[in-house]
């Protein structure tokens, strides 16, 4: 498990990874829990992300599309892009990484003894 409290006291990670008993992967560990912190993930995985919420952005996505005046015969095409945007977006191992954006977590954790996060948690003053 590592952690990270932001320099003003107001965001707070703790991060659990497996597969990360070096010393470089507990490193890693630390620089995901800085990641989250930034990023604000919803989860690790897309296929994580709960479905009410994936949902509730494809319907988004099918109002924009509609008042954008859309071809019909490719909305749905349209719809889907945004929903994978959505969840590259807010899942943590498709996100690019703070420290270095040529790169996502998912690349990173593959390069780091094979360490994988489990789950996280973020915290943030004034929110429940």
């Amino acid at each position: 498990v590592a952690s990270y409290l932001h320099h003003n006291g107001m965001v707070g990670t703790l991060v659990g990874v497996a597969g990360a008993g070096d010393d470089a992967a507990a490193a890693i560990a630390r620089d995901i829990a800085l990641h989250i912190a930034s990023a604000d993930p919803i989860a690790v995985r897309p296929e994580d992300v709960p479905a009410e919420l994936v949902e509730r952005e494809r319907r988004i996505a099918e109002e924009q599309v509609v008042q954008e005046g859309k071809p019909e015969n490719i909305r749905g095409k349209i719809v889907e892009g945004k929903v994978k945007k959505f969840l590259a977006e807010r899942s943590l191992t498709e996100q690019p990484f703070v420290k270095d954006e040529s790169r996502t977590v998912g690349q990173l954790m593959k390069g780091a003894a094979g360490a994988t996060v489990q789950r996280f948690a973020r915290f943030k003053v004034g929110e429940a």
